[in-house]
């Protein structure tokens, strides 16, 4: 039969662009269709089949267009031939447009960031122009200077004593009175800031068929993403970064699943303002195991009904005000997840606030062998950024820790030392912890035990603070073994401090 249909299709084919090639295959029509996928890319692609139940492998795997044949038929085989070219073109067509509605929905979400990436620019912008403009009057100056200097020594005579002291003077007055080296770093530094802003958005301008798979650090595209978004969620809620440093590598499409992390955390940002509480929390974490990497966005927000959680991936589908939403993102972001072979669920308890589990399946060391750096890369988080775990129960404290700390430093949050113990065995790292010495249940005695047996490095940078006065017992007996304490009140710039010392330790 694969004759009769070459012959049929050269027949029709012939003079014109398209050819067609016929092969047959004995078994595995799955496999083979996806390798010829691969291989041929947008194509068209049909089948001739024995068995119906080949024909729904056939098309699952990537076919345009499967039929059983039974028998030579002109008709059934130039039908075959239209349906196959038909159905490659809608495809192609319905590829286009998720690529267009995918791009919209990536603006629709970078609408919302506007005023925070402004705010990102904008001061550095300021620094520069201010830093800029003092070098300028400065320079005015330094030319009177040195025109000085000129005239004496074009004066063909030795300088006389008044002559050389006015010169000096001149060139004193002319230095400016500030750092002329730091205001260039100062300048240098806030390009550097603009330029990272500006590249990192580069993930809302490009359209997702362009995106090729590359190696991914997680925690850098973690980073890139909350630069842009950080301050959206600020704005009512404490953030949370809970990325441990050795996570595995990922080989994916680096602007999809920035996209994916994007449409989720600003989706955190706009649930946790429908709902007021003492304070509000959005959080990011990843865990890994040997075949797959868990993202986990968490937020305070009002969570989502029972009614709406089973439709909340529907294309249109939104519980958010008109102006916060097109009912797109999570769809998207789903697909797009599905697309890498990995998936996004979501856990929820209504009135209290709902969990976005992004899973993405991990690379074989042939992907990993073969991936390159394409597109937006990132240099390597600032080693001074450290991971600092507060334990606090006392949210109006959180908060205010949030706001210290959170400029420097990632903050990981626990209410309590049982929480933190939870943290810490599932993975969490932590560079320092900051704790509340008067935990309730084993309190923070409790919690230093714990870390003296099963993580002594890091008892040894674990800071506690309290509002009792010096010399309580508690405080004492954790200060012989070696703990530091704090004492409340304290300022930004002492807890700053001691938590850089703390770390050294």
């Amino acid at each position: 039969m694969a004759a009769e249909i070459s012959e049929l299709a050269r027949q029709r084919f012939r003079g014109g662009p398209t050819t067609v090639e016929v092969d047959v295959v004995p078994a595995g029509i799955g496999a083979r269709v996806r390798a010829e996928r691969e291989l041929r890319g947008a194509a068209p692609l049909g089948c001739v089949l024995a068995r119906e139940e080949d024909c729904m492998d056939a098309l699952r795997a990537g076919a345009d267009e499967a039929v059983v044949v039974t028998a030579a038929d002109d008709r059934v085989i130039h039908t075959l031939i239209d349906r196959v070219l038909l159905r490659a073109s809608l495809r192609r067509s319905s590829e286009r447009l998720s690529a267009s509605i995918g791009h919209a929905e990536k603006l629709a979400a970078l609408g919302t960031l506007v005023a925070g990436v402004a705010h990102e620019i904008n001061n550095p912008l300021a620094a520069v122009a201010l830093s800029a403009n003092a070098l300028e009057y400065s320079l005015d100056s330094l030319v009177y200077a040195r025109e000085e200097l000129e005239r004496l020594a074009d004066l063909g005579r030795p300088v006389q004593p008044e002559e050389l002291r006015h010169a000096v003077r001149t060139v004193k007055a002319s230095a400016p009175k500030w750092g002329v080296r730091r205001a260039v770093e100062d300048i240098t530094g806030g390009v550097e800031q603009i330029t990272d802003v500006v590249r990192d958005l580069r993930v809302f301008a490009r359209v997702d068929e362009e995106a090729q798979p590359e190696m991914v650090d997680v925690g850098d595209l973690v980073d890139q993403v909350l630069r842009i978004v950080r301050r959206e969620i600020e704005q009512t809620a404490v953030l949370e970064r809970d990325i441990p440093k050795d996570l595995p590598a990922l080989v994916v499409p680096r602007t999809r699943l920035a996209q994916v992390l994007t449409n989720v955390l600003v989706n955190a940002a706009h649930a946790v303002r429908e709902i007021d509480r003492p304070v509000h929390r959005v959080s990011i974490s990843a865990r890994a195991d040997d075949e797959a990497l868990a993202l986990v966005v968490s937020d305070t927000g009002p969570g989502i009904a029972a009614d709406d959680v089973d439709r909340i991936f529907d294309p249109f589908y939104t519980t958010k005000r008109q102006d916060l939403g097109t009912g797109l993102g999570l769809s998207i972001s789903r697909s797009i997840l599905r697309r890498l072979g990995g998936d996004m669920m979501v856990d929820s308890v209504h009135g209290e606030g709902a969990k976005f589990l992004l899973m993405i399946p991990l690379p074989d060391p042939h992907a990993l062998r073969g991936a390159g750096v394409i597109g937006v890369s990132k240099p390597p988080r600032a080693d001074d950024r450290l991971a600092v775990l507060v334990v606090e129960p006392d949210e109006v404290m959180v908060r205010a820790y949030g706001r210290a700390i959170g400029s420097h430093h990632d903050v990981i949050i626990a209410s309590d030392g049982e929480e933190a113990i939870e943290l810490l065995e599932s993975g969490t790292n932590a560079d320092v912890i900051v704790a509340e010495l008067g935990l309730p249940q084993f309190g923070g005695r409790g919690l230093y035990d714990w870390l003296d047996r099963e993580r002594p490095a890091l008892a040894r940078r674990t800071l506690f603070v309290t509002s009792d006065h010096p010399g309580n017992p508690q405080q004492r007996k954790l200060e012989e073994r070696g703990a530091q304490v704090l004492s409340k009140p304290l300022s930004r710039d002492t807890l700053l401090v001691a938590i850089e010392r703390a770390y050294e330790r």
